[in-house]
C-alpha cells in the first residue's frame, strides 16, 4: 500500500457511522441529493467512503 494511499484511508473515521453523525446537517443534504454546487465536497467523500470499504474488505 502507497504512503499516500495510507494517509488517504488514515483520514476516514474508522466508524463511519460516527462521521454521518458529526457531518453538519447541510452536508449530509448535499451528499444525498447531489447538488451540483456541492459536488466537490460529495466527491471526496465518495472517495473517502471507497477507500474505507477497500481497507476492510483487505
Amino acid at each position: 500500500m502507497s504512503a499516500r494511499l495510507r494517509h488517504s484511508v488514515a483520514e476516514v473515521p474508522r466508524n463511519m457511522a460516527n462521521y454521518f453523525q458529526y457531518l453538519p446537517p447541510q452536508d449530509v443534504y448535499c451528499i444525498n441529493r447531489s447538488l451540483p454546487a456541492c459536488h466537490r465536497h460529495a466527491t471526496a467523500f465518495a472517495f473517502g467512503i471507497s477507500q474505507q470499504l477497500r481497507r476492510f474488505s483487505g
